[in-house]
């Protein structure tokens, strides 16, 4: 489907960031598939071969992080809190998107199953 709708993706998902080099460019894409430990792992890099740095001057609008509910869990909301910081997303709730102009790059979090003290937790994150 994103072949179709000439959408360029990268997932990031089994990429094992202590032996596996990114061998990439982040600039040839638009929406970035991750598990939140890749992409924690990813983001934690040397500023010289991290994702940050292949960030810039790209074309990056989506996130997409999958097994989120490890992520959400009330204990590691400050992961949550640092993807967002290191990503530099503007997070608004989806409600507020309607008046205004989305944010430059879109986060979403995936998860068959949402705690009520996660549910909790994200609503916090958003407000």
């Amino acid at each position: 489907v994103f072949n179709q709708l000439n959408i360029r993706t990268q997932s990031l998902v089994g990429i094992n960031t202590d032996k596996d080099p990114l061998n990439f460019t982040l600039g040839e894409v638009d929406i970035i598939i991750s598990t939140p430990g890749v992409l924690l792992r990813l983001l934690r890099q040397d500023e010289h071969f991290g994702i940050e740095r292949r960030l810039s001057g790209t074309n990056l609008r989506h996130v997409i992080v999958d097994e989120a509910d490890t992520l959400l869990d009330i204990t590691f909301s400050p992961a949550v809190v640092e993807i967002i910081r290191r990503l530099e997303i503007d997070v608004q709730p989806i409600n507020d998107l309607e008046h205004d102009a989305p944010p430059a790059v879109q986060l979403v979090f995936v998860s068959a199953t949402i705690p009520t003290a996660t549910e909790e937790s994200l609503k916090e994150l958003i407000s």
